[in-house]
């Protein structure tokens, strides 16, 4: 069986951003005319919403790494998208600071829906990755299974902290979940393998997107490990077609 690079998880880099604020102001006083009565004063305006510029490149996440050119990069749930250069650069303007959902598309890729925080994780860059058709078409034949450009994927990434055995479960129908083993082979399995660091993945495929937003849960190992999932952006997660929707989930 070949060896499979572990391609869901996003890698956090940095390249630049520039934050704006809005203002507040009560509108002008209207002008007396002659012999007539001032103007109310116009109503205060509301605070505007702090944005920043975030920047950063599109890559493949397989082996080769490859920058990509013409991919979207969008901002989930609002009308703010672009899409990138030939050397797979991008800039998104008046992003919303706080935790937003970022997504990729790119044709031959899956995307990915990823989280950050703007601007405190994206100051130095966010860098966003797009998985290519031949790596999921690999997994799906590597697990006897069907992996249906139509649907959307979910990668429960346990970024720190796990010791191995630990489980998830998500709100959604899905496959049975799969990790990676120490070569880096799927493994179809409940509980997640592992790394000396304590990073692994299971990874649920086969998800209906009118079955999202989801939830999900995770588990420690009993008498081992307590693990609790980040869900800094709010409790729920978007499923979007032929898309790898990454949760965060840490352990102690």
């Amino acid at each position: 069986m070949p060896s499979y690079l572990r391609v869901f998880a996003i890698a956090v880099f940095g390249l630049s951003l520039a934050a704006c604020g809005g203002s507040d102001g009560g509108g002008a006083g209207g002008i007396a005319g002659t012999g007539g009565t001032a103007g109310t004063g116009g109503t205060a305006g509301t605070g505007g919403t702090a944005t920043s510029t975030v920047s950063g490149v599109v890559y493949t996440r397989d082996l080769a790494e490859n920058t990509v050119a013409d991919a979207k990069v969008s901002v989930v749930g609002t009308q703010l998208s672009t899409t990138t250069d030939q050397a797979g650069r991008f800039t998104l303007e008046n992003v919303p600071n706080g935790a937003q959902f970022f997504a990729t598309e790119a044709a031959g890729n899956w995307g990915v829906v990823d989280y950050w925080d703007v601007p405190d994780e994206t100051q130095f860059g966010a860098d966003f990755g797009v998985i290519p058709d031949s790596e999921i078409s690999a997994l799906a034949q590597a697990l006897g299974r069907t992996i249906s450009a139509a649907d959307g994927i979910v990668d429960v990434t346990f970024d720190e902290g796990a010791v191995g055995g630990e489980t998830a479960t998500i709100s959604a129908p899905s496959d049975d979940p799969f990790t990676f083993n120490a070569a880096d082979d799927p493994v179809e399995q409940a509980g997640v393998i592992v790394d000396f660091d304590g990073f692994g993945e299971l990874i649920y495929t086969s998800i209906n997107t009118g079955d999202g937003p989801i939830t999900a849960s995770v588990a420690g190992v009993p008498g081992t490990t307590t693990c609790f999932v980040d869900e800094e952006p709010g409790t729920t997660y978007p499923i979007i077609e032929k898309s790898a929707t990454i949760v965060y989930a840490y352990c102690e």
